[in-house]
């Protein structure tokens, strides 16, 4: 009877213990989250590369997903910068972020990049190959 009663004890101190180490081990940490998307249309903006920095060293960064969500974790407690670069948009930077623990939502629009407005052809090259025939048969020249 009297092991049993030491082998409770055993297990309530090695529960608690085990706690103490999971609940200390999450503090002084905090977590990004949110949607990026494109401030004209409000369409999400996928495969984006979003990043957390502190002056101009890179803390920690997350891809956005299909639909333009990010998730950033394990971002120490603190002021960041947040910058996003995405191709055909101008890279996108938010200054003084506050992070605290705990999970912060943070949505992003980002302003619409330069449009082409036309190109210019600067050397054309006769092809080789002729695509106006189901032919193989010509030859080059």
């Amino acid at each position: 009877m009297i092991w049993r009663t030491y082998a409770r004890i055993i297990i309530i101190i090695y529960a608690v213990f085990l706690c103490n180490i999971t609940i200390s081990a999450n503090t002084g940490l905090g977590s990004i989250k949110g949607v990026l998307t494109d401030s004209v249309s409000g369409e999400p903006i996928p495969f984006a590369n979003v990043v957390v920095q502190k002056g101009e060293n890179v803390v920690a960064g997350s891809p956005t997903d299909f639909d333009g969500s990010y998730i950033i974790d394990s971002v120490p407690i603190g002021i960041y910068n947040i910058q996003v670069k995405y191709i055909g948009y101008p890279t996108f930077k938010r200054t003084e972020l506050n992070v605290m623990e705990g999970i912060y939502t943070y949505d992003l629009r980002l302003p619409p990049g330069r449009s082409i407005k036309g190109c210019r052809i600067v050397k054309f090259k006769i092809p080789l190959l002729d695509n106006s025939t189901d032919s193989l048969s010509n030859t080059a020249e």
